[in-house]
């Protein structure tokens, strides 16, 4: 590009437009500067050092941060470029960094840069390191050191900056440098992990000993104003510790190190407050080299030896001591920022020294587990050592250090005790194989079956607490007194913390999201704890409940007052027992049961659980919490049924569906299904009790939300398949139509009830079959009342957003009566005459309300409303028994079916009804294809035919007069449809005719295996020609790399010539001139991949068609060895072979086939 110095001055302006022209130009000036001619403006400018550029540092403010950046830009891209490194470039690179940070270091005006450009210097030196270093810049490291020997030669001083300036860039280019070289949170790719090994191999061969030996020499000159340097101390010892993890242990934990830390925790107990910084660098470099790989002996040498070293001082921080010393978490209360980061990081190395000895113990008794195992001496997991000498080394460290973690995580703040749950967590899995093994629990007294020697003394302190029996694993610990003592603190510590959170709210809230993770790590541990001993914890929440039940029941003690630490009391409490139940599986869901060991304890929590006091709850959360337990053991009420009476009475009155909170309302609407449904027997004397009680909450809204409305409408797809919102809610109910078809499903399940004969009961009478009947109409009637204005609002619409909204309406309405008929499929379940009087009522009442519905597939709403209609008669169809077997089943309606079959006649009709005036006009070559109307009409008639294929496998002979009738037209439909061309590369469409097709051959499969006489009927005018058209369409799925559907219409053809190829007309018009080609032919094309399953099942199907039809007509053996194989100029050996094969068992001609055509692949 023609390049202009003023084009810099004003590239701040130009960032700042909004005109892609003026982002465009910055690109393009960007790509400029990063090439090979203009890299080096970017210098020059950086530098000041060319008279011709612009002077940065008299620019505005806003214009040299632009500047800058642009040509830091500019430089990084130029490093990150992979073209191969010019012969200059490094040298010129070279000295322009070394001025650079020199500049920076001792800036001509006396003036500090802002710190982000200090950064962004440092960026590009890693950059330079990466590409330059070791083979252009083999000086790299001696330059930068020599700036930084220049810079700190002489006494540190508080006035001369220069010396903090040097180092803190020094520090920013190693710490970038390790985040490349060790990337902790990308995995790094082939090229990029090569590359850091040679950079890793180079610097340990000339270089590392010579930073780290400078940063022990900084930390040592800053001893004496460490107060002021802390910041300082503490980013060199966190480089120490980021590059431990690859450097010789030996230049990071020797002597001198582990002195120079000595007596940085020393100076810093005696000025807490100020060096609680320093002491957060010591964790840090210490979490460093504890987290390094090496052998297990080596690393526990390590480990404890840190320890002895170190770890008194540690533990001699005011802030831990004070802490650790005191039961009482308000000691912590005055703690600043520094040093709660500070202890908040000790956490953090407590987690890793935890984690790390926990693993060594692992591998240690693993070890020892298989040495004793194979009784070998010299084992290849011997060490020089007796491993067994230092198991109790390792588990006395590792429960050291447990203490520790387990009082930090009893810490009030949050980013403390949550850094520890890692190592917490881990020893609990030590602990929880060995539980695992009997079925009851061994922490609890008298609860454990497994085998133990009683005379163990094993403890913490122990030093031989691996008295295992052979059912324990490899690493895991014998539980005992103190072991169990700490499982127990830690669930106290756990529940407390949870009693700290927040209460949920229902509203979705951003506050909440920062406390989610927390609050399911203490979920975890809770989990992990229980599967521990499930006795103790339910023991624990049984206390809890009454202690809730306590305070709930409190006198003088108002719901509408009431304590904070009360509520968070409860609320935790419900929290867990309803964990309780999700940890704690039982067979058949039941907890009460006498094969579940805590029944009895489980028995008296829902006994207090389902007292009036927890009924009604002093907050929103909590009284969802009361409704969901009730429903997550309801199983109780099968052996205390007294109780579901008053639960029920709750679900139904103003603390459940009637209650002011909009949360429990339509909750409770979804529960109150559920427990209907567990417990319909129980509840049916209250029927109308109930139904009167939620009768106010069914009546429907006829409008939708405006919030809908005025919104975007996104996924319209999956309305027809029934994923629709809650677009219509009541303002009079409070609740959405989904809502309020689990209330109508709900009713349905307790009408239902009322027609099943019990066991204790004589005979059914008529009278209370007809109850049932009435008791449903009272149901929907209120429904079919509505559904014609429902379709009234959405055929007169006018706004097509609206449309499309209002005909969802009209799909959730239909669902609503779909719904009811579900109680129907269930076992026992008998739909009386009454009943089946009221569907047939509604579905004349959609069926006539269908013929109004907008003509035209893509209509807006037409899809969704259509989708509705079909559901219910898919549902109808399900209901509604054959004539032959009513009597069977105690039907007392012999002509429902009848009925609904003349309705399906009138129906499916009118749900293809639009493509009968538009065919013509898109089978004409002269049309242009409508890709979107094409796809809504294509996929309406691959809807419809589900339904046909369900009433002829439903009903078989008995619709024969309803297949006469609708038959003809839909085949007629269909196929045009299929025959309509397709606009070039458009996969929905090509998607979309692929299913139509497939549904077509398995219609006709369908027909064909069910009403053979309506298959006939369908090709008796042109046998040929017919056939000719299914066949046609096989083909067509082969073409569109279609097997399943391939091997349909194959299966229907071979089912063809089982039945019919004895007639030696079909044979000679069909069978030979058509079908048999295909069947020999087809497999050869590119497309019919061998490599495919589903093609292998069609080739063996079309191997079985062959055989059969050699079997039923012997003619095709001569027709194909003398006639139609050597036509297609195949050699007389293969003919020979295929004609031979045809002859032998059918698993064998299979097996040929699949070798003969992998000859064409």
């Amino acid at each position: 590009m023609d390049f202009n110095i003023a084009e810099l001055c004003n590239v701040f302006n130009a960032q700042q437009g909004k005109d892609n022209n003026c982002q465009k130009h910055v690109l393009k000036l960007i790509q400029f500067l990063s090439s090979e001619d203009g890299w080096p403006i970017c210098t020059s400018v950086l530098l000041n050092s060319n008279s011709t550029l612009p002077n940065v540092d008299a620019l505005p403010g806003d214009q040299k941060s632009a500047l800058f950046f642009l040509c830091c830009r500019a430089l990084e891209e130029n490093l990150k470029s992979d073209l191969p490194v010019r012969p200059d470039e490094a040298q010129q690179f070279a000295t322009f960094a070394c001025q650079w940070l020199r500049y920076f270091i001792n800036p001509v005006d006396g003036i500090r840069k802002p710190k982000y450009f200090e950064a962004k210097a440092g960026q590009l030196i890693t950059l330079a390191i990466i590409r330059y270093y070791p083979n252009h810049w083999s000086s790299l490291f001696d330059d930068l050191l020599g700036i930084l020997v220049e810079a700190t030669d002489g006494q540190l001083s508080e006035r001369n900056k220069s010396d903090v300036v040097a180092v803190d860039l020094f520090l920013d280019i190693l710490i970038d440098l390790d985040s490349y070289i060790i990337s902790r949170n990308v995995q790094l790719t082939t090229e990029e992990l090569r590359r850091s090994n040679e950079l890793k191999d180079a610097m340990r061969e000339s270089c590392i000993g010579s930073l780290i030996h400078t940063c022990y020499q900084l930390i040592y000159r800053f001893l004496n104003s460490c107060q002021s340097n802390a910041c300082l101390i503490r980013k060199i010892l966190h480089t120490i510790g980021l590059y431990a993890s690859w450097v010789d242990l030996t230049l990071v934990a020797n002597t001198e190190w582990i002195t120079l830390l000595s007596r940085l925790l020393q100076l810093s107990i005696d000025n807490n407050s100020a060096n609680a910084i320093i002491r957060c660098g010591i964790y840090l470099y210490l979490i460093g080299f504890v987290n390094k790989g090496m052998q297990v002996i080596d690393k526990l040498r390590l480990l404890t030896g840190i320890w002895e070293q170190l770890g008194s001082m540690l533990i001699n921080d005011p802030n831990i001591s004070n802490f650790m010393m005191n039961s009482a978490n308000d000691t912590c209360d005055n703690l600043n920022e520094d040093q709660l980061e500070s202890l908040s990081t000790f956490a953090t190395l407590i987690d890793a020294m935890g984690n790390q000895l926990l693993s060594v113990y692992r591998n240690l008794y693993e070890a020892t587990w298989i040495n004793n195992s194979s009784n070998q001496a010299n084992n290849q997991f011997r060490s020089e050592s007796d491993d067994n000498s230092f198991l109790p080394i390792a588990l006395e460290a590792l429960e050291d250090r447990l203490n520790i973690a387990v009082r930090l995580f009893e810490h009030k703040e949050q980013q403390i005790s949550q850094v520890v749950t890692p190592f917490l967590r881990s020893y609990l899995g030590l602990l929880k194989s060995v539980v695992n093994h009997p079925s009851e629990n061994l922490l609890s007294p008298g609860g454990g079956r497994r085998s133990r020697n009683r005379n163990s003394s094993t403890s913490l302190d122990s030093t031989n607490p691996l008295l295992l029996n052979s059912t324990t694993s490899p690493g895991h610990l014998e539980i005992n007194e103190i072991r169990s003592f700490f499982v127990k603190r830690l669930l106290f510590a756990c529940i407390d913390k949870m009693k700290c959170l927040p209460i949920r709210d229902n509203q979705g809230d951003d506050d909440e999201s920062e406390y989610e993770e927390y609050r399911h790590e203490l979920r975890t541990l809770f989990g992990n704890i229980t599967q521990l001993d499930q006795r103790f914890v339910l023991d624990t929440i049984h206390q809890m409940v009454r202690h809730s039940h306590h305070l709930l029941n409190s006198n003088g003690m108002e719901k509408s007052s009431f304590p904070l630490e009360h509520v968070q009391q409860i609320d935790v409490t419900l929290n867990l027992f309803y964990l309780f139940g999700e940890i704690c599986k039982a067979s058949k869901n039941d907890h009460f049961c006498q094969s579940f060991p805590q029944h009895e304890t489980m028995v008296s929590i829902m006994s207090i659980l389902c007292s009036d006091s927890f009924s009604r709850l002093p907050h929103e959360t909590l009284q969802l919490q009361y409704f969901e337990i009730m429903v997550r053991y309801e199983r109780y009420f099968s052996l205390v049924p007294e109780h579901l009476l008053n639960v029920m009475l709750a679900f139904v009155d103003d603390r459940g569906l009637h209650s002011s909170w909009h949360s429990v309302k339509i909750r409770c609407a979804y529960l109150i299904n559920r427990i209907i449904k567990s417990h319909k027997k129980t509840l049916l004397p209250h029927t109308e009790e109930y139904l009167s009680r939620f009768s106010d909450l069914l009546e429907l809204s006829l409008e939708p939300d405006s919030s809908v409305v005025n919104g975007e409408l996104n996924g319209n797809v999956g309305f027809a398949n029934g994923n629709t919102s809650n677009f219509g809610k009541s303002v009079k109910t409070g609740l959405g139509i989904t809502e309020q078809g689990f209330l109508y499903e709900a009713a349905a399940q307790l009408i239902a009830a009322g027609g099943i004969q019990l066991p204790n009961s004589d005979n059914s009478n008529n009278n209370g079959e007809d109850r049932v009947g009435e008791l449903f109409r009272v149901l929907l009637t209120p429904v079919m009342i509505q559904y014609d204005q429902f379709v009234t609002k959405y055929v007169t619409e006018q706004n097509p957003k609206v449309a499309e909204v209002r005909g969802i309406l009209v799909k959730q309405v239909t669902d609503l009566i779909t719904k009811t008929t579900r109680v129907f499929s269930q076992p026992k379940s008998v739909m009386t005459s009454g009943c089946e009087a009221v569907l047939i009522d509604a579905m004349h009442l959609i069926i006539s309300e269908l013929s109004r519905f907008p003509t035209e597939a893509a209509s807006p709403g037409r899809q969704a409303a259509c989708a509705g209609v079909r559901a219910f008669l898919h549902r109808m169809v399900a209901c509604i028994v054959p004539t032959n077997e009513s009597n069977s089943i105690g039907c007392r309606s012999t002509l429902t079916s009848d009925i609904l079959l003349v309705a399906l006649v009138d129906a499916v009709p009118k749900l293809v009804r639009p493509l009968q005036s538009t065919v013509a006009c898109y089978t004409t070559a002269n049309q242009v294809l409508d890709i979107v109307d094409a796809e809504q009409r294509w996929k309406e008639i691959r809807d419809v035919i589900p339904l046909v294929t369900q009433v002829v496998l439903r009903y078989k002979n008995q619709s024969i007069p309803f297949l006469s009738t609708c038959l003809p037209h839909l085949m007629e439909v269909i196929i045009n449809a299929l025959n309509e061309s397709l606009p070039p590369n458009h996969p929905t469409l090509i998607e979309e005719k692929k299913l139509l097709r497939r549904g077509y051959l398995q219609l006709v499969q369908t027909i064909y295996q069910s009403v053979p006489d309506v298959f006939s009927q369908l090709i008796s005018e042109n046998i040929v020609q017919n056939l000719s058209t299914v066949l046609g369409q096989v083909q067509a799925c082969l073409e569109s790399d279609d097997p399943t559907g391939l091997r349909s219409g194959v299966i229907l053809f071979l089912q063809l010539i089982q039945s019919a190829a004895h007639n030696l007309q079909f044979y000679e018009d069909f069978l030979l001139p058509h079908l048999v080609p295909f069947f020999i032919l087809g497999p050869i094309s590119p497309v019919f991949r061998l490599t495919d399953g589903q093609f292998i099942l069609a080739l063996d199907k079309i191997s079985e068609s062959l055989h059969v039809l050699y079997q039923k007509q012997d003619g095709l053996y001569t027709y194909l060895k003398d006639y139609f194989l050597p036509r297609q100029q195949l050699s007389p050996e293969l003919v020979q072979s295929y004609t031979s094969a045809l002859k032998s068992s059918l698993k064998d001609f299979q097996l040929f086939v699949r070798s003969f055509y992998a000859h064409f692949h």
